[in-house]
């Protein structure tokens, strides 16, 4: 359900949870929130002002019996001027007896300028907030749009973690291509990444491409 107004501005609002009716068989893994036949109850809070310039929205999960949070994330994104700002904070319970024992807690930003009409330029940052606190993946870019085509290169650096000893240097570019869409290749990289590194980046990249 939602509350919107002729200036663009609007307020969101979903809740759910479903209840399976056949405990046999049950497809979900343990720590999905559909593992048991009442799942987790997720939700999300959408707030929309300026034409969709500034954006704010909360996504949630809590356990279906006891309330507690099991995942929760925070989306914000905001426009002054020629330069834009986003920003998403994630945790995530843990799950004994799954790969994903230990819990996560991250915030990522993100800023791009308009240099001018085509031109911009943008940085971004990964903070783990858990156990092994501390930077783990900073960028800085510079790309060029029109109405046909698009290119962005992005010099990215993973920052070593004491579990796994990983350390990255890459770059990347962006292509995009009017009526054919994006497409991206690693133009360079000087290290290997970990499997879980891949798994969170690609949890908090969403939106954050230029």
């Amino acid at each position: 359900m939602g509350y919107y107004r002729n200036d663009g501005d609007e307020l969101t609002v979903a809740l759910g949870q479903s209840y399976r009716l056949d405990d046999n068989d049950n497809p979900f893994s343990e720590g999905s929130g559909f593992e048991q036949q009442k799942s987790d109850i997720v939700g999300q809070i959408g707030a929309s002002f300026n034409n969709h310039r500034h954006n704010l929205n909360y996504r949630f999960q809590l356990d279906g019996d006891k309330l507690n949070s099991e995942r929760h994330e925070v989306y914000g994104q905001t426009g002054i001027k020629d330069t834009r700002l986003s920003a998403i904070y994630l945790y995530e319970r843990g799950t004994e007896g799954t790969e994903f024992e230990e819990s996560r807690e991250q915030i990522q930003t993100r800023i791009t300028h308009d240099l001018d009409e085509n031109w911009f330029i943008t940085g971004a940052m990964l903070y783990d907030l858990g156990q092994e606190e501390g930077m783990r993946k900073a960028s800085a870019g510079l790309g060029y749009n029109d109405d046909c085509f698009g290119v962005a290169m992005e010099l990215n650096r993973e920052l070593q973690r004491e579990a796994t000893g990983t350390d990255d240097l890459s770059v990347l570019v962006r292509f995009r291509l009017k009526n054919l869409g994006e497409f991206e290749t690693t133009a360079y990289d000087g290290g290997s990444s970990d499997d879980d590194d891949d798994d969170e980046n690609d949890v908090l990249n969403e939106g954050l491409s230029p």
